[in-house]
């Protein structure tokens, strides 16, 4: 996950929380920074919902079982790249060329022209 702060973060619990459901050891590299540094320091990476605070989204996944990195080289052997930067920071996607060929981008930013900044 490019750009691990709340939405990465997001989709990268759920991605580790659906894998294990499944028996699946699947592997989640976060990188970002200074709201990745916040869930070291904490601990733990917590999803809830505030609104429904009873339902099945509410787990804690402790840090030593997280694999976190300030760097976006290390994301150069992922299989698939969740793209979760803000639209204005599309530009720190050059990384994104140093990944394996065969390796799929998936951008969850909103905006118009994502496509084709990642691209360039």
């Amino acid at each position: 996950v490019l750009g691990a702060g709340n939405v990465g973060q997001f989709v990268g619990a759920h991605l580790i929380s659906g894998a294990r459901k499944l028996g699946d050891d699947m592997k989640v590299l976060f990188v970002g920074r200074s709201v990745l540094r916040r869930t070291e320091e904490a601990g733990c990476l917590k999803c809830t919902d505030f609104q429904r605070p009873g339902e099945a989204l509410h787990f804690s996944l402790p840090v030593p079982a997280l694999e976190l990195s300030e760097d976006p080289l290390s994301l150069q052997d992922c299989d698939i790249v969740f793209v979760c930067l803000k639209c204005s920071s599309a530009t720190d996607v050059g990384p994104l060329r140093t990944l394996r060929p065969g390796a799929t981008v998936i951008s969850l930013q909103n905006g118009v022209g994502n496509v084709k900044r990642l691209k360039e």
